[in-house]
C-alpha cells in the first residue's frame, strides 16, 4: 500500500501543471545526492519511507551539514518517546501540496534507503 502511495503521488505530479519546471530528480539510496546551483530550489515531494535527507550550505563556514528527517509519521512512540527534546521528534511528510523547500547552492544527500523525488526549479524560470 505503501508504494502504491507513493507512485500515486509521483504520478499525479508529472501531470500537475508543475511538470512543466526545470526539472525531476530521484534520489535512491544510500549517499546519493544533487547539487543545487545558486538560484536554484528543489521541492521534496515524496519519499519512500520514513528517512534522513542531509542538506550541505556551501556558503557556511565551518561546514555544518543539516539533517532532516521526512517520511509518515507513523506514531511508533513508546512511553518516553514522545516528541520532546529528549525523545523522537516528529517526521515531516512532503506531498505535491505541500512540499519541503531547500535552496541552493547546497548539495542534497540522501542518509538512508528509500527514494527521494524532487522537482528543481530555477529561480529564472518564473515559478
Amino acid at each position: 500500500m505503501k508504494t502504491a502511495f507513493t507512485l500515486f503521488a509521483v504520478f499525479s505530479c508529472v501531470l500537475s501543471t508543475s511538470a512543466l519546471a526545470d526539472g525531476w530528480k530521484t534520489l535512491a539510496g544510500f549517499n546519493d545526492s544533487v547539487i543545487l546551483k545558486k538560484g536554484e530550489t528543489a521541492f521534496i515531494v515524496s519519499v519512500s519511507e520514513e528517512m534522513v535527507v542531509q542538506y550541505d550550505k556551501d556558503a557556511s563556514w565551518p561546514p555544518r551539514p543539516v539533517q532532516f528527517r521526512l517520511g509518515a509519521d507513523r506514531g511508533h512512540h513508546g512511553f518516553g518517546q514522545g516528541n520532546t527534546a529528549f525523545g523522537k521528534r516528529a517526521a515531516v511528510a512532503p506531498t505535491a501540496r505541500s512540499p519541503f523547500p531547500l535552496s541552493g547552492p547546497c548539495k542534497i544527500s540522501v542518509k538512508t534507503n528509500g527514494v527521494v523525488t524532487m522537482n528543481v526549479v530555477s529561480a529564472g524560470s518564473g515559478q
